[in-house]
């Protein structure tokens, strides 16, 4: 995954929906596999590591789990599908992601 700014629309979310803005820096993927456990330290098993592909399932203790699959279309697009738990309530979203610049 590029490093730098990436911004993260959900799919069929109205226009007024403000996009998520997630920065990557160096090689680490975890803002976006962890896009609804941001900032929470969780374990994580990667499901699916290809060069187009990236497959991870995490558990965040008591904060929740999830799993969530990337699929890079080109170096500035992305689709993100997670689903899981978060505190007590079930989480489903499909994102469409575009890199925007450097942080």
């Amino acid at each position: 995954l590029r490093p730098g700014l990436w911004s993260l629309k959900e799919v069929g979310a109205p226009a007024s929906q403000k996009p998520k803005s997630l920065c990557l820096t160096g090689a680490s993927s975890v803002p976006l596999v962890q896009v609804e456990h941001g900032g929470t330290a969780c374990s994580a098993y990667v499901l699916e590591d290809g060069a187009a592909r990236l497959g991870v399932s995490y558990d965040c203790g008591a904060r929740g789990h999830g799993v969530t699959h990337i699929r890079m279309e080109t170096r500035q697009l992305l689709q993100l599908n997670t689903q899981g738990i978060k505190g007590d309530a079930p989480f489903a979203h499909q994102y469409e992601g575009r890199w925007v610049g450097q942080c």
